[in-house]
């Protein structure tokens, strides 16, 4: 189905009206692929736009988005034991990062991976998912979550960008680097999207100079990207 400019910003107006801005990532129109009939943009620079307009220098409406204190931490004691198995089976991107943390993985600019699908939940009812990944690059002393993309996956770059922002602003920062014992004082947390080839995020980040909003969005956003 195809739709106008305004009736994406439409969509968008609607669903803020009614539900918290966590759960934007979720939503339908933020996997929209093709452009709009009658402006024939991208449907993901109309949403930019719309976001874009919301930031100011002064607020971020993602700063708004709580936190979930876990409090066991986010150190997952069942990831560390020596006989850690990697199953068959078609859930990709979790199998591929368990393979990396499995192997001690050191990956360029992120550090060495320090954990898979770690969990922002603290209780079964919160509403919060899964990092793909962490990581520290003990050079510049950062910590980084890190979002997944492999190969035959098909959500939009945008879709990735507003997952590790939220996942960002779920976690509770200060447990979260207590968690490990390599986080050091004054330990920065980034933000930070993995894409390896044949998914649909890296194809439209090699694109993104045909997305000047999208492509604002994520400076805005403070995001880096990373290429396996």
């Amino acid at each position: 189905m195809a739709y106008t400019k305004v009736e994406i910003r439409e969509k968008l107006e609607n669903f803020l009206q009614n539900n918290s801005l966590e759960s934007l990532y979720k939503e339908d129109l933020i996997n929209y692929i093709g452009t709009t009939t009658d402006t024939t943009e991208y449907y993901t620079e109309v949403i930019s736009e719309f976001l874009l307009e919301k930031i100011t220098e002064d607020f971020n409406p993602f700063d708004n988005i709580e936190s979930i204190t876990r409090e066991t931490g986010y150190k997952i004691d069942s990831h560390y034991v020596e006989n850690l198995k990697v199953l068959e089976n078609n859930r990709k991107e979790e199998n591929f990062a368990k393979k990396l943390f499995k192997n001690n993985a050191t990956l360029k600019g992120l550090g060495k991976i320090l954990g898979f699908q770690v969990p922002l939940k603290n209780v079964q009812k919160d509403k919060a998912g899964k990092i793909d990944l962490i990581s520290f690059n003990v050079n510049e002393n950062s910590a980084y979550l890190i979002e997944l993309k492999v190969d035959g996956n098909k959500e939009t770059l945008l879709r990735t960008v507003l997952e590790i922002v939220t996942y960002f602003q779920k976690l509770n920062h200060q447990k979260f680097l207590e968690s490990f014992d390599e986080f050091k004082n004054n330990t920065v947390i980034k933000k930070a999207v993995l894409l390896t080839e044949g998914c649909k995020a890296r194809e439209e980040l090699q694109d993104l100079d045909s997305r000047p909003r999208l492509k604002k969005l994520i400076e805005k956003l403070n995001i880096e990207f990373f290429l396996l």
